[in-house]
């Protein structure tokens, strides 16, 4: 009987959680005014360059990252932070994207398509351990997909 009792009191917790009403959970919706989506995008741009960055120079202290390549990933998340750094300058204080705007953002961050896209496909080739790599190209997919976002929403 007691073992009984132990079972109803083990189960009870899981059995009410799961009464719960799934239609009170909610996501979170993106925002739909462009300058918004840009400026989420920017953030996330500069919030993973700033891990990326830390990432590489950790796993160099690790031997995981030869000198030289490390040299060339660090090169590409100064690009990163450089260019973001003057969108963001561009974005202070607006409120809308006027079009001027547009082109002026998205004339600072096509460079970076490039340097993002050349660090995914050659420049983690030299990195042998697999799991920095991996670390390291899914921070560079995040900041390709947040630079998608940008273009998106600066096209004319």
């Amino acid at each position: 009987m007691r073992r009984f009792y132990l079972a109803i009191c083990l189960s009870l917790p899981i059995t009410l959680a799961s009464c719960g009403n799934p239609a009170t959970v909610s996501t979170p919706t993106p925002p739909q005014d462009p300058y918004l989506r840009v400026a989420t995008a920017l953030r996330q741009i500069m919030e993973t360059d700033r891990v990326y960055v830390n990432t590489v120079i950790k796993s160099n202290d690790q031997k995981l990252i030869p000198d030289a390549q490390t040299r060339t990933l660090l090169e590409t998340g100064d690009k990163v932070a450089k260019a973001g750094d003057q969108a963001i300058l561009l974005t202070r204080g607006l409120t809308t994207l006027p079009p001027g705007t547009k082109v002026d953002i998205w004339t600072i961050m096509r460079p970076l398509v490039a340097v993002v896209n050349g660090s995914i496909s050659t420049g983690l080739v030299p990195i042998n351990d697999e799991s920095t790599k991996a670390t390291i190209q899914g921070l560079l997919l995040t900041m390709q997909t947040a630079l998608a976002v940008i273009q998106l929403q600066t096209a004319q």
